[in-house]
């Protein structure tokens, strides 16, 4: 028995979804759709079960009424069974808003979606794009970001080049691939790039115009920010 139970999931585990997958946020789910296809490709009676729970309206339980999902003080969750060929798998699953962040009173479409990608994890734990979820019990990505100060150094120097070499600030933005979320050391490359490319412009042209253009950035600058502050 455990030999069939162990090339079940060999089976599942060794089926390619990495073109079946699914973006939400950070978060990367396996298409419910191709779950469920696969799953009735090994067993076409396999049973999912999607959990309910007594229906509460303030602190009073509804008699007789059930719901598809559970309503803590910390938000909703979802609760979904999957047996394949009599093993069962069961997930629990917070119903998320579009930022990741649990719901506490959810739509019913967020309910829907919730016990889908709930189903699809469910599945998972049979095998099926179980890698897929390998970074879910990681940390949010703590990349460090470059400070304002950074970037408007940066931003400085972009309307700089831009003047100098008759670009717009959009055409230089993209050449030197500069972003919202720069890291401390890409600024810093950035701003090094920038500034040779600055002082070339300055050698092949008139020296007085590069200056006088980076002394009009650097107003326009410190313009934004004096209006900002």
């Amino acid at each position: 028995m455990s030999e069939q139970k162990e090339s079940l999931f060999m089976q599942l585990y060794g089926i390619n979804v990495n073109e079946k997958t699914e973006k939400k946020g950070q978060l990367t789910y396996l298409s419910w759709v191709f779950a469920h296809a696969e799953m009735k490709k090994v067993d076409e009676n396999a049973i999912t079960t999607y959990h309910e729970f007594p229906y509460i309206v303030g602190d009073r339980i509804v008699e007789g009424v059930m719901v598809p999902y559970l309503l803590t003080a910390q938000g909703a969750m979802v609760k979904v069974s999957v047996t394949i060929k009599g093993k069962t798998e069961t997930e629990w699953l917070p119903v998320m808003d579009h930022k990741n962040q649990t719901m506490m009173q959810p739509k019913a479409t967020d309910i829907n979606k919730a016990h889908k990608r709930c189903f699809a994890k469910a599945v998972a734990l049979h095998g099926l794009g179980l890698y897929v979820y390998a970074g879910d019990d990681l940390p949010e990505d703590v990349t460090p970001k470059a400070t304002e100060a950074m970037k408007t150094t940066i931003k400085s120097l972009v309307n700089t080049l831009s003047i100098v070499t008759n670009r717009t600030p959009k055409e230089v933005f993209d050449a030197y691939e500069i972003t919202a979320d720069l890291t401390p050391d890409d600024a810093k490359r950035v701003t090094t790039e920038l500034r040779k490319a600055i002082d070339d412009a300055k050698s092949e042209d008139n020296p007085r115009q590069a200056e006088t253009a980076e002394e009009a950035a650097m107003k326009d600058v410190e313009m934004e920010v004096n209006g900002n502050a």
